[in-house]
């Protein structure tokens, strides 16, 4: 491969995948939001989760109900659900991110003190699965985090996010350049030196050059990295004539919308995400491929009770 000068590869890599990838996700629904309003809200580089938004979706989406009145959960409850969601890294980034997998999926239970004094236990959601339109989509760029020393440091091209929790992370690269070298540095930033505190969130997660995407799951060995295969084609072609007006689709767009529509990504992360062992030392989780019919219902309002048992099969 002839080797091209570092300023021509940024270049590429900005204008031929990352500012495109970046303007497609807007048009899907996603809310930009700058580096620096992230950091704002993050608290340190370090942090990743944007607190202001996940407050402020915690009080809106959550709700109590006692002696049939509506209640809405203290703000200590609040802060303590997002400082609980922020799993330590002890046990490893593959066991952190099953425990916010299913604190994602469940919600938390915190105690409200009602009636007379009485103490009773109330679910709390961080995301509604049943209404995504009630759920707040962003996506930014250049997402500076740091490691724990600080000498491992990473700027992930994009993050995306739901209710400012971030659940998808793409590297891109130019098209001259081997998505291969996307993957590997999305696996390198995932090890413990780097900045596994920002994968431990991280549902999806991909590499692109544009031409070539491949995508996995936070944990994953390189060898288990996928290609997407849409099997939805007529959902496929009405994105694109829907979102790329102006240029030929690439396959960078192909897979942004195959994974990334909103209502389409909830159901992914919802019903095809599992957990598995790659082996007897080394655990991954796997985003298994709906077959076309249920990525039909995905691509609806809300996902039927097929979805469910069909999901329960897999």
């Amino acid at each position: 491969m002839k080797d091209f000068p570092i300023t021509t590869d940024l270049y590429s890599e900005k204008t031929a995948s990352q500012q495109p990838a970046l303007d497609l996700l807007q048009s899907m629904g996603y809310t930009y939001i700058s580096p620096q309003d992230c950091e704002a809200q993050r608290g340190s580089r370090y942090h990743v989760l944007l607190k202001d938004i996940l407050r402020g979706q915690l009080r809106r989406l959550n709700r109590y109900t006692f002696a049939g009145a509506e209640n809405e959960f203290s703000a200590a409850n609040i802060e303590r659900a997002m400082d609980d969601l922020d799993e330590p890294l002890t046990d490893g980034l593959v066991r952190a991110s099953e425990k916010i997998y299913d604190a994602l999926l469940l919600g938390k239970s915190y105690p409200e003190t009602v009636g007379e004094g009485k103490i009773l236990s109330f679910n709390l959601r961080y995301i509604d699965w049943e209404h995504p339109e009630n759920n707040l989509f962003h996506v930014t760029e250049e997402f500076a985090v740091d490691s724990r020393d600080k000498l491992h440091n990473a700027r992930p091209d994009l993050v995306l996010f739901i209710n400012g929790i971030p659940f998808a992370v793409i590297e891109c690269k130019a098209p001259q350049i081997s998505v291969e070298q996307a993957v590997e540095q999305n696996i390198r930033n995932q090890q413990k030196e780097y900045i596994p505190q920002l994968y431990k969130f991280a549902q999806i997660v991909l590499a692109t050059n544009k031409n070539s995407v491949k995508y996995a799951t936070a944990g994953t060995p390189k060898k288990f990295w996928t290609v997407w295969k849409e099997q939805d084609t007529d959902f496929l072609k009405d994105a694109l004539a829907r979102y790329i007006h102006d240029r030929i689709p690439t396959e960078q767009d192909r897979n942004l919308i195959s994974l990334f529509t909103p209502a389409r990504v909830m159901e992914l992360i919802r019903y095809f995400v599992l957990f598995a062992a790659i082996s007897s030392i080394l655990p991954s989780r796997r985003l298994s491929k709906p077959s076309s019919s249920l990525m039909k219902k995905a691509t609806g309002k809300a996902a039927s009770s097929g979805i469910r048992k069909a999901a329960a099969r897999a």
